[in-house]
């Protein structure tokens, strides 16, 4: 039944999809909700600093909600309160609520709406306290922003999802800056100190807080969540081993160790690979990697070729995974870049080399590469 509802998309990205959203948020009565929210945009560490405030406000005690996306295994990893996902069961029967109000009212809204509007609900049901929301795409048309916040957060600005949200950094910057709220507190990770974000965040008289430049992606996200907290605080109370404890929790698949010299990481754009090189050791590093077919494959496959020993290129299956031809064709040129028909071949050619092996590429192949490689290699 999930595949679905995973089938369905909001056609229209504009301010019309927009209202259908909030529409449909107010025939299920979650357009106002009785617990604070927290919004998180960013081009990368979205993901990562939602859930380092959600396993800090937990850990204090706090009844905490925490909506993310995409999920590896299960879209009920989007959902979950506390520790514990929302069951599988629950999160069907609240979709198939929310699906038949879009279907009687002619709502555009397509698969994250539906997810959005089950956590909201959820998460009411649940009497939380405060939730942490992230942004699917960009911010000021993205679903997410029918919410009203106690505090944004822009963690970078980088280029990715082009198509829907422009083709310059400053028009990226600012849709991720739609989420910005009137005398609402905003933070903001060191690549998000922009002008165009700035503007709108004085012209919204929007208290501002911009975090320094971090020595590699992860220190900038926990200086992210760390500043979000200090301004959470006035509100919520933190010891410093609830912050400590937060700031420990990641992810599934954010520079993931699934054993020792093999490193899974959902990095999928230019931006979030050239971070996640900085995390490589000084020793061969074998990188078996894949593209979703909407993203720069050919950036990524240029920046990488001198900065590791190897690059294996495997296809994998799901409806939006680049072709094998067009992977074949981008690597023809590359001597240290080999294809392969898919994952299985590729990381176990990677583990003749004896290398270190970093996987990425994709959220849409973490979930099979995670069975393999734990499957073959229990921790």
């Amino acid at each position: 039944m999930f595949e679905f509802f995973y089938s369905l998309t909001r056609k229209d990205k504009n301010e019309k999809g927009l209202f259908d959203v909030l529409t449909l948020a107010k025939k299920l009565s979650v357009d106002r909700v009785p617990f604070e929210m927290v919004h998180i945009a960013g081009t990368n560490g979205k993901g990562s600093v939602a859930t380092m405030l959600h396993a800090t406000s937990t850990h204090a005690g706090i009844s905490s909600g925490l909506f993310t996306s995409p999920h590896i295994t299960h879209p009920k990893e989007r959902i979950k309160v506390g520790d514990e996902e929302i069951e599988e069961n629950q999160l069907l029967s609240l979709a198939e609520s929310v699906y038949a109000i879009i279907k009687k009212q002619s709502l555009d809204v397509g698969f994250f709406g539906i997810m959005l509007m089950c956590a909201l609900w959820y998460f009411k049901e649940k009497h939380v306290e405060i939730a942490f929301i992230e942004a699917g795409i960009g911010g000021l048309l993205d679903s997410t922003n029918i919410i009203t916040s106690m505090l944004s957060i822009i963690t970078t600005i980088g280029e990715d999802h082009i198509d829907i949200l422009g083709r310059s950094e400053i028009e990226i910057a600012k849709q991720k800056a739609g989420i910005i709220r009137y005398k609402t507190p905003v933070v903001l990770g060191s690549s998000a100190n922009r002008k165009e974000i700035i503007e709108l965040a004085q012209a919204k008289l929007a208290p501002t807080f911009i975090v320094q430049r971090g020595a590699n992606f992860i220190e900038e996200n926990e200086k992210i969540a760390k500043k979000a907290l200090d301004l959470l605080s006035t509100r919520f109370s933190f010891t410093m081993e609830d912050v400590q404890t937060g700031l420990q929790t990641k992810p599934k698949a954010r520079f993931e160790k699934l054993e020792d010299q093999i490193y899974l990481d959902a990095a999928h754009n230019l931006d979030a690979i050239k971070a996640l090189v900085k995390l490589l050791p000084k020793t061969p590093v074998c990188v078996c990697l894949s593209f979703s077919k909407d993203k720069n494959a050919f950036q990524i496959v240029e920046f990488l070729k001198t900065r590791v020993e190897s690059l294996h290129v495997f296809h994998f299956e799901h409806p939006r995974a680049m072709s094998a031809n067009t992977l074949k064709a981008l690597i023809k040129d590359i001597p240290n870049a080999i294809y392969f028909s898919n994952f299985e071949k590729a990381f176990d050619k990677a583990k003749q080399k004896g290398a270190f092996i970093l996987i990425t590429g994709s959220f849409y192949f973490m979930d099979q590469c995670l069975n393999n490689v734990v499957s073959k290699n229990p921790i």
